[in-house]
């Protein structure tokens, strides 16, 4: 799976607040640590890491591009 694909596929499930999650948070949170916390920060994994300028996945979400 592309990097393009899985951040797209985070943003769709972000999105979507009103749909109840399905599936395994264990596994998506290691999924989002394995791929995206060098930029993100990902909870308590790494509250102080990130890039300053990369936006949260919650404020992604919220763009409607």
């Amino acid at each position: 799976m592309t990097h393009r694909l899985l951040l797209l596929l985070l943003l769709s499930a972000a999105g979507a607040a009103e749909v109840r999650a399905e599936g395994d948070s264990a596994k998506g949170e290691n999924t989002a640590i394995e791929w995206c916390a060098r930029c993100h920060v990902i909870g308590d994994f790494n509250r102080l890491g990130g890039i300053n300028s990369t936006p949260s996945f919650y404020i992604m979400a919220k763009k409607p591009e």
